[in-house]
């Protein structure tokens, strides 16, 4: 796709962000930095192609600069056990190792300290690598609150913002409710803007539904029945857990989470009143559109995220966009389309719409905007599809930019 000088210069005036995506799962696992442009894999180079996603680097600093993206909601995630032992990611980790990657490091591992200590390690690993940025042509920093966020983005820096996938990662069978709002609110200190409570198995705060793609299931011999969790909404730790996310300003992202812990955590909002916090779901496509996953938000919530002020970060993805993945692999448009349905639910209004690539995150982007280097892409189909230039914005990254002043606290 050609890009117009008109989209350029659109994008270049834009403050462009993707609220969801995971370069420290391709730092943990493989070594890369954030700083090089070239990742290389037991001595071979890399290269980004449409065709695979799972050795490629699709959010580093040089590609940031290239698509012209001011920060990142960059995704913290240990591999959940029960993932590994129900699959085939058995085998790959044997593999893996044999080849001299650290995937069982990767692991939720109570002899590394268990997933708390793991996440605190990995965002350290990254933090390391954004000190390092100073000594290169690309700098960047790593927000600690809103006003550190503005702050860098006014002065160029590239921001890395850290968030977690998954409230595994706040520990699992504690002693005490406190001790898992002890580590939220270490978690809150160090930075982190948002937690996606759920992920692909249950974790003590909430329950999961499907989140992985029929075709990535075969591939990876995934098997695990997600209607037993249907009826299950958040746990009592759970429900603690979002009253003290809410109170303190950690951003409840909803992706993965039953339809009933959903429910729970609108009420819990509810209940503050004028307090009210803006959700969000980071990384989906919508019920409309997809209606065999009840991963996606119904028009009724799309509806409750419009409520609190929050938005939908659209992935990437075809399967999520449009539920189905037997077609060539072709997606801009089943984005922009996305955007535009929840803007028509949200009654013509845009204020409610994101971006969430799910880069990085052994997802397979679509083949046409499969790197972050391209995301001017986006703004020249979404000027193409008759969406106006301040709308665009919004989604670029405004709407981001609100719902982190609201929220992120």
């Amino acid at each position: 796709m050609p890009v117009s000088q008109e989209a350029i210069a659109l994008h270049n005036e834009s403050i462009v962000i993707d609220i969801h995506c995971h370069p420290t799962l391709k730092l943990k696992l493989f070594n890369y930095d954030i700083n090089d442009r070239i990742h290389k894999l037991i001595d071979i180079k890399v290269k980004n192609s449409p065709s695979d996603s799972l050795f490629q680097m699709q959010y580093d600093l040089p590609q940031m600069r290239d698509g012209g993206v001011s920060a990142i909601w960059s995704s913290i995630y240990i591999v959940e056990k029960g993932l590994v032992d129900n699959s085939n990611l058995k085998i790959g980790n044997c593999v893996l190792n044999f080849l001299g990657f650290k995937f069982s490091n990767a692991i939720e591992n109570v002899f590394l300290g268990g997933p708390f200590i793991q996440a605190l390690k990995l965002m350290e690993k990254l933090e390391k690598q954004i000190v390092n940025s100073e000594n290169k042509s690309i700098k960047a920093k790593n927000p600690k609150n809103y006003a550190e966020l503005e702050d860098s983005l006014n002065n160029g820096y590239k921001c890395f913002l850290h968030s977690i996938e998954g409230a595994h990662m706040l520990g699992r069978k504690l002693s005490s409710v406190d001790k898992y709002l002890q580590n939220l609110e270490t978690l809150y200190y160090r930075g982190v803007c948002s937690i996606t409570l759920g992920h692909f198995m249950p974790n003590d705060i909430c329950y999961p539904v499907n989140g992985i793609s029929p075709h990535t299931k075969k591939g990876m011999g995934f098997k695990y029945d997600y209607s037993k969790h249907a009826g299950n909404g958040l746990t009592n730790i759970g429900k603690a857990v979002i009253e003290r996310m809410l109170e303190l300003g950690i951003i409840v992202d909803l992706t993965h989470v039953t339809e009933k812990g959903r429910s729970d955590v609108y009420a819990i909002n509810d209940n503050r009143g004028s307090g009210k916090r803006p959700l969000t779901f980071t990384h989906t496509g919508i019920r409309p559109n997809c209606p065999k996953e009840v991963l996606t938000p119904t028009q009724e919530e799309i509806k409750k995220i419009q409520d609190c002020n929050g938005v939908i970060g659209v992935i990437f993805m075809n399967y999520w966009l449009i539920g189905d993945e037997s077609g060539p692999d072709i997606g801009i448009d089943n984005i922009v389309k996305t955007v535009k349905d929840i803007a028509v639910i949200c009654g013509g209004s845009y204020d409610h719409v994101a971006i969430g690539t799910d880069m990085d995150g052994f997802t397979q982007p679509v083949d046409d905007l499969f790197s972050s280097s391209q995301m001017q892409k986006l703004t020249q189909a979404m000027l193409d599809s008759g969406i106006n230039p301040d709308d665009i914005k919004k989604v670029l990254g405004l709407n981001a930019m609100r719902v982190l002043k609201e929220g992120w606290k």
